[in-house]
């Protein structure tokens, strides 16, 4: 399988059903804030739903929607919002709850409905563990006690305290049934039915930018552990219900944050924080005074329960803050996640497009289906650019010629005439190396020229970035080598050479010329683990030096896609780099 195919399969199409989801959390969600809407973040996931639904019944892969809910969920990271880490577990929680359905049921009409009831039911579901973590488990007691209270006065009789719960979840349950139901009408009738034959524009520029590290502030992976150590210790100190010592403690917590985080903090300038702080203090101290038996410390329960609540406010706050570190998504990259990064890119560099040709909101007000239809239409567009995008992307050109030919001479002409043009090029050139030799008298014809005083011994590699060189192949055995056939390469050479080669994955922007590759490479050894992992990259610039014999075999090794060949025997230097400049520039 090739790179190509492994990223369009899956993480492709994720990007771009990602990227239209999160154009809809974007726009239509910063619509519906504004406005002061009531229940927009269930609107919100209805819209995710409808999304995953539509497309994801002719999208069929496995494992398409926990992947969308993962992209679409990083790509909150352009939120204004301090606090995005709920709304990010929201999303990717939604969409996983939508995998497992059609995992469990595949994708048919009865997952779809499932998996649309579970994720809008998540949202009530995430809203009930949020308390119970910020408040404790006294929040539990203290909702139970209310219900109570409720049921006397209504003179109700029920051992039932979860009946209003209940009456909520089905109301969440219907409106994902519906959301879903939606998705699979569309999906099969209304996007065909108003399809429009346009692919995606970018006519109006977008100002939607991915915030760079620079405009975030700086990162600190020591941070970032203190502080969910800071977490950890106030949650044990809480457990010992000393009122002095926990307040002490979230005060010095607190001090510190504002002073090292004053943008994260701002839901303590909030009303609403603050008077939902004031209710469950009050509440407490009346209901666990009023109706429990035993000492009247109804107040101190309730602000213990504040207490923590502020400290796993802002805790959570500043911690999501550490974790936009670039090491994390290094990290992320490290462990398996190696696809993710550049699918996210291409989710970013197209989210600008998406949003500017979303439905007007006439046509949504007036004819909502036949407008998100429509919309959900453009995700085959978008997936065919992005594949046309990515094949452009990655760009090889083979220098080829027979053995001796003068490979390597031509290529040094290349790169001076390459750079002279502003392209800045890595990798590495074999040059021969040559032993001295006694002079050799002068022949009478005057054939004994500067050559014959030299002997060929092997070759050196010389890094074209900075022109450092190193020993590498020799005609004679000598220690720390491996030999290959009648030459022996030195493992100082080839660590050396494998470390300039992976050091192109930090930076694809520049050429990479690599000379050459032959068949040991061909047979697994010499640089065909770092060829392998660059032949991989979703984007690339590189130049390869392979002689004429085996160019077929290297080809086919290493999946190369339509590459650009020239054969040094039908070509010069001029001409070479004309092709070098418009392959690398289109």
């Amino acid at each position: 399988m090739t790179a190509k195919k492994h990223l369009n399969n899956i993480w492709l199409k994720a990007s771009v059903l990602g990227c239209l989801w999160a154009s809809s959390e974007i726009v239509i969600g910063s619509f519906l804030h504004n406005l002061r809407i009531p229940f927009c973040g269930n609107i919100l996931t209805g819209i995710g739903i409808i999304i995953m639904v539509s497309v994801g019944q002719t999208w069929t892969e496995r494992g398409l929607f926990w992947r969308t809910g993962l992209v679409c969920a990083l790509m909150k990271s352009i939120s204004p919002s301090a606090i995005i880490f709920g709304p990010m577990l929201a999303i990717f929680s939604e969409a996983l709850l939508m995998e497992l359905s059609t995992y469990a049921f595949r994708k048919n009409i009865i997952s779809f409905l499932v998996g649309g009831a579970l994720a809008m039911s998540w949202n009530l579901a995430q809203l009930l563990i949020g308390f119970v973590i910020t408040y404790g488990g006294n929040i539990i007691k203290l909702y139970e006690k209310l219900t109570e209270l409720f049921q006397s006065q209504l003179g109700i009789v029920s051992n039932n305290y979860w009946w209003p719960i209940e009456i909520i979840l089905s109301f969440y349950v219907l409106a994902g049934l519906i959301s879903a139901a939606i998705g699979i009408y569309i999906g099969r009738f209304a996007g065909k039915k108003y399809s429009e034959p346009s692919t995606i524009t970018n006519e109006e520029q977008i100002a939607v930018k991915r915030p760079s590290i620079e405009s975030a502030g700086t990162f600190s992976l020591w941070l970032l552990f203190l502080n969910i150590t800071f977490i950890v210790i106030a949650l044990a100190i809480f457990n010992f219900h000393k009122l002095f010592l926990s307040g002490a403690l979230v005060i010095f917590f607190m001090t510190f944050w504002i002073f090292k985080y004053p943008k994260v903090l701002r839901p303590l300038k909030k009303p609403r924080f603050w008077i939902f702080l004031v209710l469950t203090t009050t509440l407490s101290a009346y209901l666990f005074t009023s109706l429990s038996t035993g000492k009247s410390n109804g107040w101190i329960i309730g602000v213990e329960m504040n207490l923590r609540a502020i400290v796993m406010i802002l805790g959570f706050a500043v911690v999501g803050r550490e974790l936009r570190n670039p090491v994390v998504g290094k990290w992320m990259h490290r462990v398996g996640f190696k696809q993710l990064p550049y699918s996210l890119e291409l989710a970013f560099e197209s989210l600008p497009a998406v949003i500017s040709n979303m439905p007007k909101w006439k046509d949504i007000t007036r004819k909502p289906i036949a407008s998100f239809g429509s919309y959900m239409q453009k995700a085959n567009y978008l997936l065919e650019l992005q594949e046309k995008k990515q094949m452009n992307l990655r760009r090889i050109i083979i220098i080829t010629g027979e053995i001796g030919e003068g490979k390597t001479s031509l290529m040094k002409k290349i790169i001076t005439a390459v750079k002279a043009e502003g392209l800045k090029i890595k990798g590495f050139l074999a040059l021969a190396a040559f032993d001295n030799l006694p002079t050799l008298p002068t022949l009478p014809t005057g054939q004994a020229g500067g050559q014959a005083g030299k002997r060929k011994t092997g070759y050196n590699l010389l890094n074209v970035a900075d022109n450092t060189e190193v020993n590498f192949i020799r005609t004679n055995e000598f220690s720390g080598m491996i030999k290959f056939r009648k030459y022996y390469f030195s493992n100082e050479g080839l660590d050396w050479g494998n470390k300039i080669l992976l050091s192109y994955k930090e930076d694809i922007s520049d050429i990479l010329i690599i000379d050459e590759i032959g068949p040991w490479e061909l047979e697994g050894g010499g640089w065909a683990e770092s060829l392998k992992k660059l032949a991989e990259l979703p984007q690339y610039k590189m130049i390869w030096v392979v002689r004429k014999e085996i160019l077929d075999d290297v080809i086919n090794k290493w999946n190369l896609e339509n590459p650009v060949i020239i054969d040094i025997s039908q070509t010069t230097v001029d001409s070479a780099k004309e092709i070098i400049l418009k392959t690398f520039s289109e």
